[in-house]
């Protein structure tokens, strides 16, 4: 009986490989495409370091597209244009307007980016309109473009006094005077700043003391 049975599966399943043989060719042949189309977990590694390593380039050459814009060579428009709107910054700067000469300066930029006096204008004007930490920067961007001229110095001394940053601001001074050493304006700032660095260096000290 169990002979019997065994001889009946064979037949079956010769039959099936007679009858259907597409079927079982198919499904041999998808597996195999599985096989050979699934990437192993190296091949993964492999494409997401590749795919890193491409976000990187890209990032450098956008760094280096931004880095050419900022130091390009402006052109004869882009000076005159640069210019038109720096004395347009320096009229409405005149005339107390100094939203809108702020506005100005910063199309002057547009136009030149190295343009340092449109720096130290620009942070002039931002402030007389109290906004003293944009003031900072500007004066800082016109120093690192032209460290001789004094006033950048000065004035970025009176922001950082301002802010009773007296440190920041007895350093500027300095720098200031060490430029023009005649001129008497950078020592009149200067002295009464010292005085505020000292009072804060022993009001800090009384409170130590105080606190003991």
């Amino acid at each position: 009986m169990n002979r019997a049975i065994i001889l009946a599966s064979l037949l079956v399943l010769g039959c099936s490989s007679v009858f259907f043989p597409c079927s079982c060719s198919k499904i041999q042949t998808v597996t195999e495409e599985k096989e050979i189309t699934s990437p192993t977990n190296e091949e993964k590694a492999s494409a997401g370091e590749a795919k890193l390593e491409k976000l990187k380039e890209l990032e450098i050459v956008k760094k280096k597209k931004d880095y050419l814009k900022e130091q390009r060579i402006p052109s004869k428009l882009d000076i005159e244009d640069g210019l038109y709107f720096y004395k347009r910054g320096i009229s409405l700067s005149e005339a107390k307007n100094y939203e809108h000469a702020v506005i100005a300066f910063t199309r002057a930029l547009n136009s030149i980016p190295q343009f340092w006096s449109a720096y130290l204008e620009r942070g002039w004007n931002s402030f007389l309109l109290g906004n003293y930490e944009k003031s900072i920067s500007d004066y800082e961007m016109a120093i690192s473009l032209n460290r001789e001229y004094a006033d950048s110095h000065y004035k970025l001394g009176l922001a950082y006094g301002i802010l009773k940053n007296h440190e920041e601001a007895i350093r500027a001074y300095n720098e200031a005077i060490n430029i023009e050493p005649g001129e008497g304006a950078y020592y009149g700032v200067l002295v009464p700043c010292l005085r505020n660095l000292f009072l804060d260096i022993g009001n800090l000290r009384y409170l130590e003391v105080s606190t003991e």
